[in-house]
């Protein structure tokens, strides 16, 4: 059932943003995990040209630790580089 918020029909971001106070700080951090979310995950749906190399999407939002990371052999090279590490401290 749609809700009415100043005189329009809601969306799913209007119910991000109700609320008040500590509800409001709540709304905007699960509004970041979900757009850091979606864009590591976008990233991570890409395919390096180059060598035998697995693209790894590490979403962690209990701990708020988010990492995109590239792991495999790249001609007889062994590859693990960090490409995207976010925290929130």
């Amino acid at each position: 059932m749609a809700r009415e918020i100043n005189g329009r029909e809601s969306t799913q971001n209007d119910y991000l943003r109700c609320g008040a106070g500590d509800d409001r700080k709540m709304d905007k951090l699960a509004r970041y995990r979900q757009i850091v979310e979606e864009m590591l995950l976008e990233y991570g749906k890409r395919k390096l040209s180059n060598g035998d190399i697995e693209v790894q999407t590490i979403l962690d939002p209990k701990r708020d630790h988010y990492q995109l990371v590239h792991v495999g052999w790249d001609r007889d090279n062994w590859v693990h580089s960090c490409i995207i590490h976010i925290e929130r401290i």
